[in-house]
């Protein structure tokens, strides 16, 4: 049983070219600094995180619709969840408390135990990446997308607070945004090189402005990989592929 809710609107409509990327995080059709593209790839990853799906239909000059199809919660799991509130969240989770409380009630249940377990086995175990990235938003697209295709991923969100994750943690690879106040690409790899020098080849590094000579002097000559920021779903996917070509997880999981 689902749940559907239907947004429609009588504007301009959307193109069919724009409505293959709408959901792909940064893309906008706004002129610059009017808009950062991420809100509809947001509600695409929450939506997908509930189990269900987000789509659009619309043609130019006609208007568009959104459709948000949701999984309905057994009658059981619904008594569970309102007998008693919610457990805390635990440090660090990304879920939210309503989320973890409905896990929780499921798990009591004969039926419940087996979505338990379902969804313990879908949690990602690839190699474990670090993503150095100040806004919040960058985040969590790039977290989605990271366990999305299989990898576990850790956040920071200063060039320091990657450090000292890196030093007192074990990581197969990093993204970093280049432009971090502070301590910017070229100061966080010198540090990389002296915490752990074997992270120095497994950085990917983000830059709004990827022509600027000097950063690509830098990142041909360190051996790191430099995206544009914003940044493709599947050149991302590459980009990690890369790094891991033989263990890499489900590179395929975004088209």
């Amino acid at each position: 049983v689902k749940v559907v809710l239907t947004f429609a609107d009588d504007g301009p409509g959307i193109s069919v070219a724009h409505a293959r990327r709408v959901f792909d995080p940064f893309f906008t059709t706004k002129a610059v600094g009017q808009g950062t593209g991420l809100g509809l790839s947001v509600c695409f990853a929450i939506v997908r995180d509930h189990g269900g799906v987000l789509r659009v239909v619309g043609k130019p000059g006609e208007g568009a619709v959104f459709t948000v199809e949701l999984p309905m919660a057994p009658p059981e799991t619904v008594a569970l969840s309102e007998a008693g509130p919610a457990p805390a969240r635990p440090s660090g989770s990304r879920r939210s408390g309503m989320r973890s409380g409905k896990a929780e009630a499921v798990t009591a249940g004969t039926k419940g135990a087996g979505k338990s377990a379902d969804a313990s086995s879908r949690r990602p175990s690839g190699p474990r990446i670090l993503i150095a990235e100040s806004e919040p938003d960058v985040q969590s697209v790039l977290v989605d997308l990271l366990e999305t295709l299989g990898y576990r991923a850790d956040t920071a969100d200063s060039g320091e607070a990657a450090l000292a994750k890196i030093r007192s943690q074990e990581y197969e690879a990093m993204i970093a945004d280049y432009d971090m106040p502070q301590l910017d690409g070229r100061k966080l790899l010198e540090a990389l090189g002296s915490a752990k020098p074997r992270l120095v080849r497994r950085v990917i590094f983000l830059a709004s402005d990827t022509a600027r000579p000097h950063l690509i002097e830098f990142t041909s000559t360190s051996g790191t990989q430099l995206m544009g920021k914003p940044f493709r779903l599947d050149a991302m996917r590459d980009a990690l592929h890369r790094l891991f070509p033989a263990s890499g997880p489900d590179t395929e999981a975004v088209h």
